[in-house]
């Protein structure tokens, strides 16, 4: 999946659920990134629904748009417990 362009219907959708503006989606400091499991923007998979890619944190879950499945929230602690999610190498 490519970078949020920021100007998209899909860029929009995501913002919403992050609660930023579409053209701060790719915005994360190197501090902030270090500390996630899996930084945003970052390419996963997903044993059921396939790969996706990490779109937002909010309290204990996780947002994934999935290529097939489309947003997916999950509760961080089930998705590291359960090995729920793997990063994807490009």
């Amino acid at each position: 999946m490519p970078d949020p362009c920021g100007n998209c219907d899909n860029c929009e959708k995501a913002a919403a659920a992050a609660d930023v503006a579409p053209e701060d989606l790719a915005e994360l400091s190197p501090d902030d990134a270090a500390d996630l499991p899996f930084p945003l923007q970052s390419p996963v998979t997903h044993t059921e629904w396939g790969p996706g890619v990490v779109m937002s944190y909010e309290d204990e879950t996780v947002t994934v748009l999935f290529e097939a499945e489309g947003y997916k929230t999950l509760s961080m602690d089930l998705v590291l417990e359960k090995d729920l999610l793997q990063p994807l190498n490009q």
